[in-house]
């Protein structure tokens, strides 16, 4: 959680393929409604290693610092290059998956309704 203890991370439900988490989850409780945001590494194991808060801009790394920026309500994932395939161990890759099936993702999750 954020210092001011208004961000939070969750980890999301476990996928067989990988038996690690599929997915996180940020929940920022300083909007009105709060943001919902899931994003990890589609195909790979999804671990969180650390985040470094501050007000304006902040950095989640997942998975040998796989580094996500969350900045102004927007979490921006990193650019699928040979550095973060490198990142990501390929021991956590789900059997009959390769470096082309990996991708990270950020999506904002709609709150239900009152």
């Amino acid at each position: 959680m954020s210092k001011t203890l208004d961000k939070f991370i969750y980890a999301g439900s476990i996928d067989p393929t990988t038996a690690c988490s599929a997915n996180l989850y940020l929940v920022d409780l300083s909007f009105k409604p709060p943001k919902v945001i899931s994003f990890g590494v589609k195909g790979a194991c999804t671990e969180f290693h650390w985040a470094s808060w501050s007000k304006s801009r902040s950095v989640i790394a997942i998975k040998k610092n796989v580094k996500f920026v969350y900045e102004n309500g927007k979490l921006t994932p990193p650019a699928k290059n040979l550095q973060l395939i490198k990142s990501i161990e390929p021991t956590h890759v789900g059997e009959g998956l390769d470096e082309k099936a990996l991708s990270v993702f950020s999506d904002e999750l709609a709150l239900p309704e009152k």
